[in-house]
């Protein structure tokens, strides 16, 4: 029951294999905050092209409405998929060790999730100052 410590570069390996991970979860917040952005503001910018009375004729009533929550769902989707990927990745490469599961990248990522989330809430109820 000697277990002999492991070697500096293995544990070296395995913090770089983290890092690279945490830095795939980044890449993946960037995106999904890009779509949320975007999708929040095509919302807000064919909603304002909408009260024109000229357009109002061309464009569908909820245009903007469903082109704004198509977006910020692609992106709190995707986000959520990255966090679920990232959490197995992390839980897998450190089998031998207690899992600390809140890590800053994943923090980042839940919060930014949730700004979607109550995005996606505020327009499809009309409440709050994003409706």
């Amino acid at each position: 029951m000697n277990e002999t410590p492991p070697k500096l570069a293995d544990v070296l390996a395995t913090e770089r294999t983290r890092m690279a991970a945490d830095r795939t979860l980044m890449g993946w917040i960037r995106t999904a905050l890009s779509l949320i952005g975007f999708g929040f503001t095509i919302f807000k910018f064919l909603e304002a092209i909408q009260s024109k009375e000229l357009v109002s004729q061309t464009m569908r009533p909820h245009s903007p409405r469903t082109a704004g929550l198509t977006l910020i769902s692609i992106g709190v989707f995707s986000l959520v998929i990255a966090c679920l990927q990232h959490w197995k990745y992390i839980k897998r490469l450190r089998s031998d060790q207690p899992y600390r599961p809140w890590d800053l990248a994943l923090v980042v990522a839940a919060l930014i999730g949730f700004l979607g989330l109550s995005m996606i809430v505020s327009i499809i109820l009309r409440v709050g100052p994003l409706g």
